[in-house]
């Protein structure tokens, strides 16, 4: 039949109905904004359910398992496996040192005297430690934030002058809102104050009060009897927040001898988050009761108070709000007693020495750390479910829980803070060395691993968190080895104490034999040891000759077995010393930084290696190699185990030998209950609790989880895909019925926003290649609240992309800046009207100086008017901006509208994708930004709606009117339009019935290949079907008032050239005239379509 398109084409864009499956991820290529934990989704019908937040590492996949049945917070346990790497990940409990570190580090106070570090959890990955510097130019204190692969940065908030000496202690807690407080004394050697800061990124701290107490503290360092000398030497500060109170403890000696108790406790609180703090304690009570070695955390809206309260006893209280006071709650012994003799020296009136630390691990567990006065830095540690019930971790056949066992009391450490951190806790500290050491240390303890510590020598739990083993020797690198009394010191060879550790060269090496005394003989050798040491920085050597290493000796006077693990930068072998033979090599390596770990039990070894080449919360351990045919040497004179670390065996003829041990520990038979040796992932991981629900435990690439709901089961798993705040699925109406919630790439500091693809693919199914036909030969795609200039409208046939169209998403004039108001310039080709307040909200680029010099701004309103002429010669659009500029005269401008769509003639294409690709360039945000992307076929109705086409706009705003008629207003969103058009002449549909009918027909293009994109007078069955297609007002169309037929590409900018409508109420059809369902010949029927209305979608 005939070609009867009419002049004009009027018609709607109908969406594809893509979803997130029909996302090409191969072909695409677009960043996210941002990258946050996805929801878990559980692998199973089990009753329990996962929260996850954080901002989870783009690419990250994570999967957590149940090791453990039960309920959260109530048993249960879940170990976790790295999708990338296929690697399953238990954890290690607190009671062993996973890693020492320096955070800062001096040997000289001409340098640097760095002291009192507090720490702080931002729950976003980072760490924040507080602490002060000394130098000789002036005295600060500083915050430095650690983050997990290592990186650290360092601000100084606070600056005074060198000829004071009182300690800047300082402390910080994290406020309701997630603000960082951080407090700390400031004043002179004779009175101090609380300064306190607060930060919403721990780089930047802003002055929150100067004085925050109302009466400073008369502090000094003099001590005598009498009125002179009554006054506080400041020892410790700690803070905590709950509840909106900021509770803070002053630990003191005061310095008057002649009062019975010395020990002194100042507390405060703060009802206006650290603007200003209450003393709570009294005059009356100060003196009633001896504090030593304070600590301080807060969890479940309580207070968590740990102290020595006698040279024998450790307490730990709660206090429900910052403002009951701890000393009248001593009064009460309302607190739970550790025994643990000689925790401080001195007297129960006046303590000295002692250190103690308490945390929680997130809250699925308490811990305190104490050391033992004269013990030989021994630092034992507490476990607690409840806070009420306290045990040492990991006992050894002797009854002890070392979690630090230095065996030197000129080597250890002091002033330890406690605090849980990504996965694992932390023990920041200062270190007590022979060697001048001013630094500030680390213990990072426990935490995830792929080889986890076994049962400890008591075996009466094996699933509980307090019963794993813990190194009895540990030997960080805190201070030289050969000060450590119980290890020996061999061979020449400098000795060099440094930022990583111990540095040594030639044949420096060391040796520790741990006394077997009582211990079982069949331990000795059925138990053997477990030796961990970590090397860095490795200069030359072999494994033959110029040997660095680890050798290990057990021996029960029956058997003895021995053997000599070897290192370098490319190689470990480990010898059968007995067996003058080779066990296994490795070659080919490149390790830099290198934990090793040798476990030896019966004719059994087993060596595992990390080759750290990234720093994260996640140790990854390879075995190196295995033997359970060690040779016997048939036993010696005596009972014996031994390690022996260093340069084993320096020749001098290779060149130089060097290394930097971080750090070694030991355990033998008293701590061991089963071995290493025959180590099988995942079925030996320990496990971590999962934490009841609101409590989130870190996992890994800074996701945190939560359980919820009922049990969970071993073999239960739940994965965890990172998602976006901006994911690429906000771009679908099905997921996101709104252009406010955006998709947005990553941004730039500056410059070109890299390109952007993103490719739909017709067929979802990935496996079929089949080129397509569209449901109209003509293409459009809708983009709502975008920001960029350039894009391209590309298609994908016979295995490559076609670019369809290359498209502007503004309108470009010509323009004369005045401030911040803009004009059309007269030159201009293109003067479009603009009507009153249309280009509210629109980004606008304007030329500043040479071709790729311009400015972004934002139009706040504009007056109606033409964007060109002249002042006197026509009434000219004004256009407000959001800030002032200088341009040219005239200048490019570029007008991004608030939506846009594309309108494509195929001419007969066929197709199996279509994507939408946005080149490199800048915009006024610095990422590529789409809120709503729409792709489909152009749906023309065979004729043209009647006149009186009418358009209702309401403002978005209600308003109240009181009884004594005043009117309260409020705007609660943009105003909208609603569309009314009808069929009320009538719509004869007999051409379409029949047999084999032939009805007339429309195009859009004259250009080869075109094909027909209307049947005429289809109205009636066309609207009726577009309803059910859409399903009502469930899915959005384009209403387009206007399709031109003069080129093949149409780009409409204009809010009157394009609006997304949903579909409203019902679609009438009314027979006026005919016989039903019978072609023309046989007088077919006429239609009248009511009125259809169309609303705006914001």
């Amino acid at each position: 039949m005939a070609n009867v398109t009419p002049t004009y084409l009027r018609g709607f864009l109908v969406p594809l109905g893509l979803d997130s499956s029909n996302l090409w991820t191969a072909q695409s290529s677009f960043t996210l904004g941002d990258s946050i934990a996805g929801d878990p989704n559980p692998g199973q019908a089990s009753p329990m359910r996962l929260y996850a937040t954080g901002n989870q590492t783009t690419g990250s996949n994570l999967t957590i398992k149940t090791q453990k049945s039960g309920y959260a917070g109530f048993g249960a346990g879940f170990i976790f496996e790295d999708e990338q790497t296929s690697v399953n990940y238990g954890r290690d409990p607190q009671n062993t040192i996973s890693r020492f570190k320096n955070v800062h580090f001096s040997t000289s106070t001409v340098s640097a005297v760095y002291g009192d570090p507090s720490g702080l959890d931002t729950r976003e990955g980072d760490l924040l430690i507080s602490y002060s510097k000394d130098t000789p130019s002036n005295r600060t204190v500083r915050v430095t934030t650690l983050q997990i692969d290592d990186n650290q940065t360092d601000a100084s908030i606070y600056s005074e002058s060198t000829t004071f000496t009182y300690p800047l202690l300082s402390g910080m807690c994290i406020l309701p809102d997630g603000t960082f407080l951080l407090v700390h004394l400031a004043g002179n050697d004779s009175l101090v104050n609380m300064r306190t800061y607060s930060s919403i990124d721990g780089a930047t701290w802003t002055l929150r009060a100067s004085k925050a107490i109302q009466e400073s503290i008369s502090i000094g360092t003099s001590t005598g009897s009498g009125a002179s000398f009554q006054n506080h030497n400041p020892q410790r500060l700690r803070i905590a927040q709950s509840g909106g109170v900021v509770l803070l403890m002053l630990e003191t000696e005061w310095n008057d001898t002649s009062a019975t108790k010395r020990n002194r406790l100042l507390q405060f609180a703060s009802s206006d988050l650290g603007g200003s703090f209450d003393l709570v304690t009294t005059n009356a009570e100060i003196d009633d009761h001896s504090f030593r070695s304070i600590a301080l955390y807060a969890l479940d809206g309580l207070f968590r108070f740990s102290y020595c309260g006698a040279t024998g006893e450790i307490h730990y209280m709660t206090l429900s709000s910052g403002y009951i006071s701890a000393h009248r709650l001593r009064d009460a012994s309302a607190y739970v007693v550790i025994s643990l003799a000689n925790v401080t020296s001195g007297s129960n009136d006046y303590m000295t020495g002692g250190d103690l630390s308490s945390w929680t691990d997130e809250g699925a567990s308490h811990h305190i750390v104490a050391r033992i006065q004269g013990g030989g830095g021994d630092y034992r540690i507490f476990w607690s479910g409840d806070g009420i019930s306290f045990r040492e971790m990991g006992k050894d056949a002797n009854g002890r829980s070392r979690l630090i066992n230095t065996g030197d009391d000129s080597s250890m450490i002091e002033k330890s803070f406690g605090l849980s951190w990504s996965g694992r806790s932390i023990l920041l500290c200062e270190p007590i060395s022979t060697a001048n050491n001013y630094s500030i240390s680390m213990c990072m303890l426990g935490g995830y691993s792929s080889v986890t510590l076994p049962i400890a020598y008591y075996k009466e739990n094996q699933d509980a968190e307090w019963n794993r083993i813990a190194y009895g020797f540990t030997y960080p690198g805190l201070d030289l080895y050969s000060n450590f009394s119980g290890v020996t010191t061999l061979g020449a060879g400098a000795e060099v104490l440094n930022r990583d550790g111990v540095a040594i060269d030639d044949q420096k090496r060391y040796t520790v034999s741990p006394s077997t005394s009582g211990m079982a003989t069949s331990d000795i050798i059925g138990k053997g040891m477990i030796v961990r040491a970590r090397i860095q920085s490795m200069t030359g050597g072999n494994t033959t000759t110029d040997v660095r290493g680890i050798a290990i000796k057990i021996d029960d006077t029956s058997s003895d077995y021995e053997v000599e693990l070897r290192i370098t930068s490319t190689d470990i072998k480990l010898r059968d010393i007995n067996g003058s033979s080779d066990i296994f090599s490795l070659t080919g390596l490149s390790l830099g930084l290198v934990d090793i770990m040798v476990a030896i039990a019966n004719r059994s070894c087993t060596v595992y290696y990390r080759d750290i080449d990234s720093i994260n919360n996640k140790r990854r351990w390879t075995t190196a190699g295995t033997t359970s045919t060690l040779t016997d040497g048939g036993g010696g004179a005596s009972n014996l185990h031994r390690v022996r670390w260093g340069h084993l065996a320096y020749s001098g003829g290779a060149g130089a030998l060097e290394t930097v041990w971080t750090g070694t520990y030991i355990s033998q038979g008293f701590q061991i209950g089963d071995q290493l040796t025959s180590f099988s992932s995942p079925d030996d991981l320990f496990q971590r609790a999962y934490p009841p629900t609101g409590q989130y435990a870190y996992v890994a690439d800074n996701v945190r989880i939560s359980a919820t709901d009922g049990a969970t089961y071993e073999g239960d798993s739940f994965s965890i895909q990172p998602t976006s705040n901006y994911a690429i699925e906000n771009l679908l109406y099905s997921v996101s019925p709104t252009s406010r919630v955006t998709w947005r790439s990553a941004s730039v500091s500056s410059g070109n926003v890299p390109e952007q693809f993103i490719a739909y693919k017709l067929d979802p199914d990935t496996s079929v290649h089949i080129d397509e036909s569209l449901p109209n030969d003509m293409i459009g795609i809708h983009i709502s609240n975008y920001n960029f200039v350039e894009g391209k409208l590309e298609y994908y046939s016979s295995g490559s992309w076609t670019v369809l169209d290359t498209f502007s998403g503004s309108i470009s004039s010509e323009c004369l800046v005045q401030g911040r108001t803009v004009r059309g310039a007269n030159t201009a080709s293109n003067q479009p009207y603009f009507r009153f307040n249309e280009c509210a909200g629109w980004r606008v680029k304007i030329q500043t100086g040479g071709e790729s010099s311009h400015v972004w701004r934002t139009v706040v309103s504009n007056s109606e008017g033409r964007f060109g002429g002249t002042s006197t010669g026509t009434k000219q659009a004004v256009l407000l901006l959001d800030q002032s500029l200088t341009g040219l005269s005239p200048s490019t401008i570029e007008l991004i509208p608030n939506n846009m769509t594309l309108i494509v003639n195929l001419n007969g294409r066929r197709l199996e994708a279509i994507g939408i690709r946005i080149p490199a360039q800048t915009t006024l945000e610095n990422y590529a930004q789409i809120g709503l992307l729409h792709i489909g076929s152009v749906l023309i109705p065979g004729k043209q709606y009647q006149r009186g086409r009418t358009i209702s706009i309401d403002s978005g705003t209600e308003s109240i009117e009181t009884i004594d008629s005043v009117i309260y207003s409020r705007n609660i969103r943009p105003s909208r339009r609603t569309f009314r058009v009808s069929w009320s002449e009538g719509v004869d549909v007999s051409d379409l019935y029949g047999n084999n009918p032939d009805p007339d027909y429309w195009t859009s293009s004259g250009t080869a290949g075109a094909e027909p994109i209307a049947i005429n007078n289809d109205v009636p069955d066309l609207l009726q079907g577009l309803l059910d297609y859409l399903q009502g007002d469930k899915s959005p169309i384009v209403y387009l008032p206007l399709i031109s037929k003069t080129s093949d590409q149409r780009e409409l900018h204009r809010e009157h050239e394009q609006a997304l409508v949903s579909l409203q109420g019902e679609i009438e059809v009314e027979s006026v005239l005919g016989n039903e369902n019978v072609p023309i010949a046989e007088s077919g029927e006429v239609f009248r379509v009511a009125t259809m209305i169309l609303r705006e979608i914001l």
